[in-house]
């Protein structure tokens, strides 16, 4: 269920937002290394359009609940309204970013915090949880927050442990998550690095489960412009405190690091590393199942990239 450049408003979440805007912004955390555990997300997260993109984690949220098919279609379709509400609130923040042009960071950063970017996203957070707790019986709340805890710390651990990278003579291969996106051509991806994009030349190959394919860098993101998280730390131009093939945004939003945010102070809302246009995945054969689950992992190869 990406979000990216898409959405549509829900009634029932945009009146529960309403009544969440005003809650307060949790403290940033200084950038760091990326943490070696976790205890489930930070309170005000809004964790369940990911959670229950997953097929596994939906079987779960069910049995855990003992929802019927209808209660467990209402769950969903919450779900769906808190994904569109978060688009809504990224698009937003995208005219910002995109508008500022030579702009220093910090003037953007600025900008992002008078919008009210980050405390619109703990209101939705905030709406979600309580527009489920309506369906759920009287007295869930601990369950509920016990539910989205564990699966989120399973979450958390596969990113990690299953984040791996391949180096070779004619380049190297990232494990990333992937969101889609509707590019400026149709046939593109994007990565978070700008200078791919204004040199231009750069391909790339995706690969999922035994399908791949070739495709151009047209566009820069998600999330942050001067993260090439496929370099070595050496070369890294920002967050060269993370491993190699691990974007900052993935680490922002399983680990909390840079505070779950972004370089120009966005909570980070998925942990994307590449964004594909369906036409990409349609010819890897995977269109449905990323416009489905909205987050997948790929292999992501980068034929530039020296040891």
């Amino acid at each position: 269920m990406t979000f990216l450049r898409r959405g549509r408003a829900g009634a029932l979440l945009a009146g529960l937002v309403l009544s969440f805007v005003m809650l307060a912004v949790l403290g940033a955390r200084a950038p760091g290394a990326e943490e070696r555990g976790s205890v489930g997300p930070p309170p005000g997260k809004p964790v369940f359009s990911f959670l229950l993109s997953d097929p596994e984690n939906v079987r779960d949220f069910r049995e855990e609940f003992a929802l019927d098919r209808r209660e467990m279609g209402r769950v969903l379709e919450i779900a769906r309204r808190e994904e569109e509400a978060l688009g809504r609130l990224y698009a937003g923040s995208e005219t910002i970013v995109s508008a500022a042009g030579e702009v220093p960071v910090e003037r953007i950063r600025e900008r992002i915090a008078r919008s009210g970017y980050n405390a619109r996203v703990r209101a939705v957070a905030g709406a979600t949880r309580a527009a489920l707790l309506a369906l759920l019986p009287p007295g869930s709340g601990a369950r509920l927050d016990g539910w989205a805890g564990r699966r989120w710390t399973l979450e958390s651990r596969q990113a990690r442990t299953e984040n791996t990278y391949r180096l070779a003579a004619t380049g190297v291969t990232c494990r990333v998550y992937a969101t889609w996106y509707r590019g400026y051509t149709r046939y593109e991806v994007a990565l978070p690095h700008q200078k791919l994009k204004f040199d231009g030349g750069y391909r790339v190959r995706i690969s999922h489960e035994g399908q791949s394919a070739w495709a151009p860098v047209k566009e820069v993101g998600p999330w942050n412009t001067r993260d090439n998280y496929w370099q070595s730390r050496r070369y890294r131009d920002m967050w060269d405190d993370l491993p190699r093939c691990v974007p900052e945004a993935q680490a922002a939003y399983f680990n909390n690091y840079n505070g779950g945010r972004d370089q120009f102070g966005r909570e980070v809302l998925n942990p994307a590393g590449v964004d594909l246009t369906l036409a990409v995945a349609g010819r890897m054969g995977i269109k449905r199942k990323l416009q489905n689950r909205g987050v997948i992992r790929v292999y992501v190869h980068y034929p530039w990239v020296q040891r």
